[in-house]
This record gives structure tokens, sequence and C-alpha cells, in this order.
């Protein structure tokens, strides 16, 4: 079996036979298209989408896809941003319950000092309630989360804290 010996980059056989280099790699007269199809239109290879993309000829077509992307990947962010700020709100509100089943343990049952311990962590907008049953304290937090512009998450979340009084 023969092997065929390989060209140069940047040579290429002219129509005569004779060798020519050029400094692109694109043949400086091309081949014509071929015949047209009836369905298709001209036959393209892939140097006249090479010459095509060298011209600029869909020069604006990128800023037409990132004009038509941009609204959903904001609404992509917003969403995510929101549900972070959910997230945030909801490890907050779990701490404040947790913190004031600790400060109703330690204070013995003082429920003055277990919604301090709940402010303290979660701010003044916390709603607090505390349940003492057979030696055992439940904390429930209420805390608001802002809103997010399309409705999606909610807007109050909930921790909840059970201690066990001795």
């Amino acid at each position: 079996m023969k092997r065929r010996a390989r060209r140069p980059p940047g040579i290429w056989l002219l129509e005569d036979g004779d060798r020519s280099r050029s400094a692109s790699p694109l043949p400086t007269s091309p081949a014509p298209c071929g015949p047209a199809s009836p369905t298709h239109g001209p036959r393209r290879d892939g140097r006249h989408r090479l010459i095509a993309l060298a011209s600029g000829a869909d020069a604006g077509a990128v800023t037409a896809e990132f004009a038509s992307v941009l609204p959903a990947v904001l609404a992509m962010a917003v969403l995510i941003c929101a549900l972070a700020r959910g997230v945030m709100v909801s490890m907050t509100c779990q701490d404040a319950a947790s913190a004031a089943a600790r400060a109703a343990v330690s204070a013995g049952g003082g429920e003055a000092g277990s919604e301090a311990a709940a402010r303290t962590v979660a701010g003044r907008d916390i709603d607090v309630e505390i349940d003492y049953d057979d030696g055992a304290v439940t904390v429930v937090t209420h805390c608001p989360v802002v809103p997010d512009p399309m409705g999606v998450l909610p807007s109050l979340v909930t921790g909840k804290a059970v201690g066990v009084l001795t």
C-alpha cells in the first residue's frame, strides 16, 4: 500500500498544476461552488464560511443574541439573589429559636430572657412563641423575608427549637 505525501500548510495546487505559496491558508482563486441544487441553493464548503467570518458579515449577530438572552440572565440573577436571601433569613431564624431555647433552659424557664435572646440574634421584627410542656421548652420563631419581585419565595420563614428543662 502506497502512502501519499502530505502537502505543507500554505501550499496550494492551482488549476494548471503549478504550486503557489500564499500567506493565508485560503486559496487565491477559490474553486467554483458547483451546480445549484433545486432545493438547497448553491453548495457551500468551509472556505466560504471562513471568508464570511473574516469579512465581518455577521458582526451584529452577537449583539442581537446578547440582547435576546440578557433579560433571561437578569431574571435568573434576581431569582438566585432572592433565594439566597431567603436561605440566609431561614438560617438566622433557626439560630434565633435555638438561642431562645438555650436561654430558657439556662434560666430555668424565664420567658423574657428567651425573647430577648431571639431578638438579639434575628432582630426586632421576629415573632417568638414559647411553650413549656412536661419538662421541655419549645420555641418557634417566625421571621419576615423581603418578598422577591416575582412572588415565588415565601414571605415568612419559621425556626423551631426544643430544649429539655432539668
